[in-house]
């Protein structure tokens, strides 16, 4: 029996984006917009990155090619895996607003956005 993350990325891989619906393709930027706004904010707001980042120095592994977002530092990619999901998973856990979600304003502005039920 195949496992579920093999099973999710076997379905991801053979998505077409061309055949998907507009309105499931439109959805999907916007939540993926939104997760990249919680873990930018997070990376310079929680108030646990900054142990987590020290941490991560302290195990040596701050040098690398791997990207945090909101960071312009280099990682190893065990680590980048390590702070962008926590990062992502503690504000998601941790924000006041329930359902809290960005959305795009004139290009460039980001504005909370509580969605109704």
């Amino acid at each position: 029996m195949t496992g579920i993350t093999e099973q999710l990325a076997d379905f991801a891989a053979g998505l077409n984006p061309a055949k998907l619906p507009e309105e499931v393709s439109a959805r999907a930027a916007l939540l993926i917009f939104d997760l990249t706004g919680i873990m930018v904010r997070a990376r310079h707001d929680a108030e646990s990155t900054p142990s987590l980042i020290r941490a991560v120095e302290r195990l040596g592994m701050h040098h690398g090619e791997c990207r945090v977002l909101g960071d312009n530092r280099g990682y190893s990619p065990t680590a980048a895996a390590l702070i962008n999901g926590t990062l992502a998973h503690h504000w998601i856990l941790t924000i006041p607003m329930p359902r809290l979600h960005c959305i795009l304003r004139h290009r460039f502005c980001l504005r909370p956005l509580r969605l109704q039920k």
